[in-house]
């Protein structure tokens, strides 16, 4: 019982070192068009469609996402809805292998909707251009002030929207429940492939 603690103890240690050495690596990467939609689910928080899409937009923005949210359900107009549905439209960092690349390449809507992130956006960005890229560590949801009624929408996030993002879920993130009345403020505690900071803009 006692190896099986330490071998387990091993394996963590050695997933936190190379996660903590891929931070300091640089790869290539390109913005990557990603279009989804996340069902939210949940038996005690409900939002208006307002207050979901805000959330919704603060933690796309630590996840390395630009582009829009759109939330829609029904009853919107009414206040508080159940089982929303939420609509993403962004540009995702992504590695910039050959097969990514060339994806790309074949895909006639991606300039289209590159014009139209930078429409709404200060920051622009070229279609189809590299550029350098770290891991880095990011706990998605903190500063937000978030509550352990928000759990159910990080778990949403966790399962239908990191699954199709450059994203790694760290060996020391914890799933948390909204009933669950002990929890504090949530978050999702990943590595997450982000554009790397030029020199005038700091680490």
């Amino acid at each position: 019982m006692r190896a099986s603690a330490k071998f387990a103890s091993l394996l963590l240690c050695l997933s936190v070192a190379s996660l903590a050495h891929s931070e300091s690596t640089t790869v290539p990467a390109v913005w990557k068009p990603e279009k989804m939609t996340m069902v939210y689910l949940s038996p005690t928080t409900y939002y208006s469609c307002y207050a979901l899409e805000a959330k919704m937009k603060r933690l796309i923005d630590q996840l390395g996402l630009v582009g829009g949210v759109r939330v829609s359900a029904a009853n919107c107009a009414r206040g508080v809805v159940s089982m929303p549905n939420v609509r993403l439209e962004v540009l995702a960092p992504a590695e910039a292998t050959p097969s990514v690349v060339a994806e790309l390449k074949k895909d006639e809507s991606y300039r289209a909707l590159v014009d139209r992130v930078n429409k709404d956006s200060p920051h622009k960005i070229a279609a189809g251009a590299e550029f350098p890229a770290q891991w880095r560590d990011v706990q998605v949801g903190k500063g937000l002030d978030l509550t352990g009624s928000d759990c159910d929408l990080l778990r949403e996030i966790q399962r239908q929207v990191l699954p199709k993002l450059a994203v790694k879920i760290k060996p020391t993130n914890r799933t948390c429940d909204s009933r669950d009345g002990s929890i504090g403020k949530p978050f999702l505690d990943l590595q997450v492939l982000l554009p790397a900071p030029t020199p005038d803009k700091g680490a």
